[in-house]
């Protein structure tokens, strides 16, 4: 079949061709199940059909705008979110509050409800996700000669990276509370700091969109996001230094809970994504 692009489409094998790569005498084939082929697969259909003008074209790269599940799981982030605020809007509000003023409202917010516990839920996973998409887009962009052969599945990896890091933290202050004997403290500086979380979430997820679909500003939407993050380390660290000084402990206990909680392992949850990217774990395990 002649097309406008002198490409010819044949046989039931198929792989993607840079049309530019073309001379007007080549040939290319399509499948109706998949539209690339095993380096095997092409020899053998040269071998059965000895037709030497067919060769490996060039596979399309990824992007992000174009992965299906990236969007389905955007559009679910959006969905959730939308009720989370129609039904919720003096749960935002309270929290602020909270997180303003945490000693006058301290009794009210370590009541929380079923409804305020899935609402946070949805938030923090929703800030975990934004936070797997801008990682990856940075690797994307600061190494083009490669990219992992699974990348959405990357992306669903780095989630679950992320996620456990967020759960070891959490259990981190659990103890620290038993240990200390300051469980009430802990437990608002845990909600003090999911909440820091879910605002991440709620204003990073605009940015996002347009860091996805968009081709441009992506150098200052980088920029963004790590301005937004330095924001929320200070934020919380506000918040901390706040409760050391009320409690009298020495400025040197400060600093090295510092860097052994709150420094130390976002450095090594770096290293450990940028591992993942890499080395692309999905392939090696099953796919």
């Amino acid at each position: 079949m002649n097309i406008k692009d002198s490409t010819y489409l044949s046989g039931k094998f198929g792989f993607y061709y840079s049309l530019d790569s073309l001379n007007n005498n080549e040939s290319c084939i399509i499948g109706l199940d998949r539209i690339y082929l095993t380096e095997s697969e092409i020899n053998q259909y040269q071998s059965s059909t000895n037709d030497n003008n067919t060769h490996i074209g060039t596979r399309r790269p990824f992007t992000l705008e174009g992965d299906d599940g990236i969007f389905a799981l955007l559009l679910i982030c959006f969905v959730f979110f939308t009720r989370i605020y129609k039904l919720g809007f003096s749960f935002f509000k309270e929290n602020m509050r909270v997180f303003l003023f945490p000693r006058k409202r301290q009794s009210t917010f370590n009541e929380t409800t079923s409804t305020e516990f899935w609402f946070n839920f949805i938030l923090v996973f929703q800030s975990i996700l934004l936070a797997s998409i801008i990682l990856f887009d940075y690797f994307l962009e600061t190494n083009q000669s490669y990219t992992p052969s699974h990348s959405f599945y990357t992306i669903v990896l780095f989630i679950a990276v992320i996620s456990l890091f967020l759960f070891l933290k959490f259990l981190i202050y659990k103890l620290i509370g038993i240990l200390f004997n300051i469980k009430e403290a802990i437990g608002l500086w845990i909600k003090n700091y999911m909440l820091v979380l879910e605002m991440m979430g709620i204003i990073a997820f605009i940015p996002v969109l347009v860091l996805v679909y968009s081709q441009n500003y992506h150098d200052y939407l980088l920029v963004f996001f790590i301005f937004l993050f330095i924001t929320s380390r200070l934020l919380l660290f506000y918040r901390l230094i706040t409760f050391f000084l009320e409690q009298r402990v020495n400025f040197l206990f400060l600093i090295a809970y510092l860097c052994s909680v709150e420094i130390i392992p976002y450095i090594i949850l770096y290293q450990v994504l940028i591992f993942l990217y890499k080395v692309d774990i999905i392939q090696l395990l099953w796919l």
